[in-house]
């Protein structure tokens, strides 16, 4: 049985004033991403229904992780994948 691959996110939280930024890297399979993550994938597919729950690849969870974050942060944190 093939292995599944195994991703690390980078989670960017931004602030105003003298909070500095903060950071934050989540490692695992893009199942156990979305688990880890599936309030906020919640939170944006309850709000825009176009954003799923349950993505299937990891660029279709790290784009719909950046559009649930724009509605639940209003835009101030911003996810990646890490080389």
């Amino acid at each position: 049985m093939k292995e599944k691959k195994v991703y690390t996110l980078t989670r960017t939280r931004m602030f105003f004033g003298s909070r500095p930024t903060e950071t934050k890297e989540v490692t695992g399979t893009v199942e156990e991403l979305t688990e880890y993550f599936s309030y906020t994938l919640k939170v944006g597919h309850s709000y825009k229904a176009s954003i799923p729950e349950h993505p299937k690849t990891i660029k279709s969870l790290v784009n719909a992780l950046n559009r649930a974050f724009d509605i639940k942060d209003g835009g101030m944190t911003a996810v990646e994948l890490k080389d």
